[in-house]
């Protein structure tokens, strides 16, 4: 589609230069009937609002994908009652009926580009500030044509109500959308200067009836919030109040904006570099967390795993390094409000009116409406912009590239399409190559590979090169409870098959994800350098151990905190198929510890704390953070760590299961 644009820079011969762009769009409508027509997705779309609670008395709700929370449910009552330069801005189109972990796998391509927006520089209008509210006006007009066809279907329906539900944007783009200021909240109409006040949202008006008679009687309503002349590409779209539509934005507001520019800047600033780098080069090796090599001062860019790395670690490095106050603030938990005056006396900051910080008081009532912020991180849009911008481009003549572009595109998802289907018509089940175990209840399992790591390992082996001092007299003990008819000894020269690795599937906990995930607990013993590879430290990792007959799915009671040393299987002749596990156990858990809010556990004095158990009774792995101290012990490292130091910090923010287990 082209599109002229009128501007008021003269030619030679005194006429307005006429710019033309192009508008690439597809069917929107079409877009969702082939969403919901696409076999890929069968087993995870929902097709109408449903209500989950913790317990069957309904006592908490659990809000989770777009059907589970209120907007749908309340859309539903409504609808029921009717009858029958080189830039490209691409936009993408997908449906709330699947689920949000099939959104976020990019090969299953949930996400349909709808069209590209054309980007010009309007040099044939004459001032800076002309050009940029054409180019607001250039941009509603062409969202506004693409979505042409959901001003009708979205009002009568045609098999389904297609109905713009959710806005994914970063926050110069909602300020764009909502056609305000970037000074101002694109949500609701608090004043700048009110923004540190928690109660200023909910005393602020709503944004949307305002608005609306700003466009209905095409003049200025009184309020310096909007900052818009034209039509807005939403005025008359059946359903759509834009500011409720606009969702949190994890990546920029929270990782980038919240902790990285904010947050950890106030609180590393009470603290020397030297100080902070040193505890996050020292931090125990975990495979959900990125190390630290060189610590965090002298990274220039930073993405979002570090961002996330970093936070899951944060809290538990501050204590002793910054005063408490500051570490309180850091946790971010309730009483930030009452925290953050801190950070005021200690002249690091003169205000919160902070933008990033205002724009969190809105999640609740977003997740309320349209469901958990995971399902709408702008993450997914820069990531597929790679697909359908970055390297569309890279497969033009880089002439008239748009137009190749969408070619490119259109090849792609016709061989996507004949792939899906192959994969329909013809299930691959593939092989397994790993021992399983039965799936209990809530989805959890254990797998061993099927050959071991080590084979025919004598104990003598286990005992030097694994660190299990004590692993004959817990052995003896556990087969004397365990096996009390058996008459073979173990001794040093028995030879036993030991594993690398254990790799857990851990189920959902009330229903947060719907997807499984893995997870690892590793004993590799320290490989001495061979030729040019350098040696390769010794990895005995720290889990979560099932101890006691009162443990439940969540909370700390019941479980304790051990390192595992080894993972190994009897000889066959004593007839016990369980694979087993030579842990040593870390303190029980007490009460959380005021200010980082975490668990503290140590390592025992005294008598031996070592044991065997099951491998059933591993639940996950657990990452430990050492207590440093007011100062670090500069001998310290990632591979020594849980070796000297005696006291850790349990992580509770190592993914969303470990949250729930340790606050639930």
């Amino acid at each position: 589609m082209n599109i002229k644009v009128r501007g008021n820079v003269l030619d030679a011969d005194g006429e307005p230069i006429i710019e033309e762009l192009e508008l690439f769009r597809q069917d929107p409508v079409e877009c969702v009937r082939e969403l919901l027509g696409n076999t890929t997705f069968r087993d995870v779309m929902c097709y109408a609002p449903e209500r989950t609670y913790v317990d069957e008395k309904h006592s908490e709700r659990i809000y989770n994908d777009m059907w589970t929370a209120d907007w749908w449910w309340n859309l539903q009552t409504q609808l029921s009652q009717f009858s029958g330069d080189k830039s490209a801005w691409p936009v993408y189109l997908t449906i709330g009926n699947i689920s949000k972990c099939t959104h976020r796998q990019i090969g299953k391509h949930a996400m349909i580009l709808l069209g590209y927006i054309p980007v010009s520089k309007l040099r044939c209008f004459a001032t800076a500030d002309q050009r940029k509210m054409q180019a607001q006006r250039l941009f509603h007009y062409c969202l506004r044509t693409m979505l042409q066809p959901l001003f009708a279907t979205g009002a009568q329906g045609l098999d389904v109500f297609p109905i713009l539900a959710a806005y994914i944007a970063d926050f110069p783009e909602q300020a764009l959308v909502a056609c305000t200021l970037e000074s101002w909240c694109p949500i609701c109409s608090c004043f700048p200067e009110d923004r540190g006040d928690p109660l200023a949202v909910i005393f602020s008006d709503d944004a949307e009836p305002l608005f609306r008679d700003q466009c209905d009687h095409m003049a200025d309503v009184g309020h310096p919030v909007f900052h818009f002349q034209g039509c807005p590409y939403r005025h008359g779209l059946p359903h759509c109040d834009i500011f409720c539509s606009l969702t949190p934005d994890i990546l920029h507001q929270l990782h980038k904006g919240v902790f990285k520019d904010h947050l950890s800047t106030w609180c590393t600033s009470l603290a020397t570099n030297l100080e902070i780098d040193a505890r996050f080069k020292a931090l125990p090796i975990h495979l959900s967390v990125q190390s630290f090599k060189k610590g965090i001062s002298t990274v220039s860019q930073w993405t979002g795993t570090e961002y996330k790395s970093m936070e899951k670690v944060f809290t538990a490095l501050l204590p002793g390094a910054i005063p408490p106050p500051a570490v309180c603030a850091a946790r971010c938990s309730g009483t930030f409000h009452n925290d953050k005056q801190f950070f005021i006396d200690q002249q690091i900051r003169q205000h919160f009116h902070i933008p990033k910080f205002h724009m969190m008081e809105h999640y609740v009532e977003s997740i309320k409406s349209r469901g958990t912020a995971d399902g709408f991180n702008t993450k997914l849009p820069e990531r597929l912009h790679i697909d359908f911008a970055k390297m569309a481009y890279r497969a033009s003549s880089r002439h008239d590239y748009t137009i190749q572009m969408t070619q490119w595109i259109t090849r792609q998802e016709k061989v996507h399409a004949l792939g899906a289907y192959v994969s329909w018509s013809c299930p691959d089940k593939g092989e397994e190559e790993e021992v399983q175990t039965d799936m209990e209840a809530t989805g959890w399992s254990f797998h061993l590979a099927k050959d071991p790591g080590f084979p025919n390992t004598p104990v003598r082996k286990l005992i030097q090169e694994f660190h299990a001092t004590h692993f004959l007299h817990a052995l003896s003990t556990y087969m004397h409870r365990k096996l009390p008819g058996h008459t073979r000894q173990i001794n040093e020269d028995t030879r036993l098959d030991v594993y690398k690795r254990v790799r857990f599937t851990l189920g959902s906990i009330q229903r947060i994800e719907d997807t499984t995930v893995n997870d690892v607990v590793r004993t590799i013993p320290f490989v001495p350098h061979h030729g040019q590879t350098p040696d390769t430290p010794a990895q005995f990792e720290t889990a979560i151990i099932h101890y006691g007959r009162e443990a439940q799915e969540t909370g700390t009671e019941g479980y304790r905190v051990s390192r595992v040393h080894a993972i190994f299987r009897l000889p066959a002749d004593l007839e016990h198929p369980c694979p087993l596990a030579y842990v040593e156990w870390y303190s029980p858990f007490t009460q959380p510890v005021p200010g980082p809010e975490m668990y503290m556990v140590s390592v025992p004095s005294g008598k031996s704390s070592a044991a065997i158990v099951p491998m059933h009774s591993i639940r996950r792995s657990c990452h430990l953070i050492p207590h440093f101290g007011k100062t670090i012990d500069p001998s310290l490292s990632a591979d020594n760590s849980l070796d000297r130091c005696r006291r850790f910090y349990v992580s509770d923010f190592l993914d969303l299961y470990t949250y729930q287990f340790f606050n639930d």
